[in-house]
């Protein structure tokens, strides 16, 4: 509007001297006009080193928390404990979450990557009409190993399907080991139980070397042909009771992380190998608490991994953001 600063001190109600100390000190050096977007970018920016040591998560510490957060989806207490057990770095998952809030009052998106809990879910109604093949007896859980029931040794595995668009038949085949919670994902186009079957054939072929003692399913008839991978692969297959889904519950909860990424409804069939292979690569490479935050794939493999960059990755990317500030 071209007024002075002591007009726009007196409009604002503060001294003349802080309208001249803010146009210095957020106007960046390869500009000569005062642009009140760019000016809180960099007060934001700016606003780690203003606060010291009240705030706890800055530097290479808030590059990592926001890397975890955007690209591997982990929760702030997956951050948390995963830090102090690979970095020995002490910040709570309450910290991380303030951080998170504090950043959604300047504008900032970071929360839209928490997990969202809470949803009241809609009843369903259960098809009873579908019977399960007369030529395939099946073998319920009370008759498998007491070692699987324990979760004592790898290669007890659980198996469902996610299912996509109602119209569109086709889902995800996802095989769930008991102990490390390690899963097998593929897409699969139908709920035939031949192409089930193939498909489960098909995942342990291409990850040979994996433990394989037993196998769990529902009642589904999209199960049913399991003969033909008992000769093959060599193992049991059980069936939990009828409507009972918390007999199998790893799956379970395995498909609902899935679930974040493919929401009930949403179309599967269009979604492309590779990205079912990196969503399962993130799922399998995700600190746990019940594995005392250690990922599935070092749980089956025995070994301990490394799941931050150094800290050189961090400082580079630091010194580019105060490079684009400036």
């Amino acid at each position: 509007m071209g007024k002075s600063q002591a007009f726009v001190a007196e409009e604002v109600g503060c001294d003349r001297s802080t309208i001249s100390r803010e146009i210095r000190r957020n106007t960046p050096m390869n500009r000569i006009k005062y642009v009140a977007k760019t000016a809180q970018e960099m007060a934001v920016f700016r606003r780690p080193e203003r606060d010291g040591l009240k705030r706890k998560i800055k530097g290479i510490l808030e590059q990592i928390v926001i890397e975890k957060l955007k690209n591997d989806r982990w929760s702030p207490e997956q951050i948390s404990e995963r830090l102090k057990l690979e970095r020995h770095e002490r910040v709570s998952h309450e910290s991380i979450y303030k951080f998170i809030y504090e950043e959604r009052n300047s504008s900032g998106s970071l929360f839209k990557y928490l997990l969202q809990h809470g949803r009241r879910r809609k009843r369903v109604l259960v098809r009873r009409n579908r019977l399960w093949p007369k030529n395939e007896p099946r073998k319920f859980i009370e008759d498998r190993p007491n070692a699987e029931n324990k979760r004592r040794e790898q290669g007890h595995w659980e198996r469902d399907l996610v299912m996509g668009k109602r119209e569109e038949g086709g889902g995800l085949l996802t095989i769930v080991d008991r102990k490390s919670r390690y899963a097998l994902v593929s897409k699969v186009g139908s709920k035939e139980c031949a192409e089930v079957a193939n498909t489960t054939l098909e995942l342990f072929k291409a990850n040979p070397g994996l433990p394989l003692e037993t196998m769990t399913n529902d009642n589904g008839v999209e199960f049913g042909e399991y003969s033909k991978i008992e000769k093959q692969l060599d193992t049991p297959i059980y069936s939990t009771h009828p409507y009972c889904s918390w007999e199998k519950g790893t799956n379970e909860n395995t498909n609902g992380l899935l679930r974040e990424v493919f929401p009930k409804g949403s179309s599967i069939a269009s979604v492309s190998n590779k990205h079912i292979n990196e969503v399962t690569r993130l799922l399998n490479n995700r600190p746990r608490k019940i594995l005392q935050y250690r990922t599935p794939h070092e749980v089956l493999h025995g070994v301990q991994g490394k799941l931050f960059r150094s800290d050189s990755y961090y400082r580079k990317k630091t010194r580019l953001k105060e490079l684009r500030a400036s």
